[in-house]
C-alpha cells in the first residue's frame, strides 16, 4: 500500500509543479482543480489504507491506471451537480471500480 500511496503523492506532486510554472492568470483559472486534487489525495490515501485490506483487488486496480488523481478528478467533475462531497463521490468510484 505503501507504493501506491507514492505514486499519489507524485502525480500530486507533478501536477503541483506543471501548475507552478504557469501564470497567476491560470493558477487562478485553475483553483477549483486545484482544491478538488488536494481534497482527492487525501481522502483517496485514507480510502484505500482502508479498504485495501478488504480488497487487495481494488488496490491493484488503482494501481493500473496511468494517473490516478486524473481518473478521481475526471470521475468527479462529469457527476451530476450534487450535495454529495467528494469524499462520497470517491466512495461511489470505488464502488464502482470493485
Amino acid at each position: 500500500m505503501n507504493g501506491f500511496e507514492e505514486k499519489i503523492n507524485w502525480e500530486y506532486e507533478t501536477f503541483y509543479l506543471d501548475i507552478m510554472r504557469t501564470s497567476k492568470a491560470n493558477i487562478f483559472a485553475k483553483s477549483k482543480e486545484i482544491e478538488i486534487k488536494k481534497e482527492i489525495v487525501c481522502v483517496l490515501k485514507n480510502m484505500v489504507r482502508k479498504k485495501g485490506k478488504e480488497s487487495p483487488e481494488l488496490y491493484e486496480k488503482l494501481s493500473g491506471f496511468d494517473n490516478v488523481l486524473d481518473e478521481a478528478y475526471r470521475y468527479i467533475i462529469d457527476c451530476p451537480k450534487s450535495a454529495e462531497s467528494t469524499a462520497e463521490l470517491l466512495e461511489k468510484w470505488l464502488t464502482a471500480l470493485q
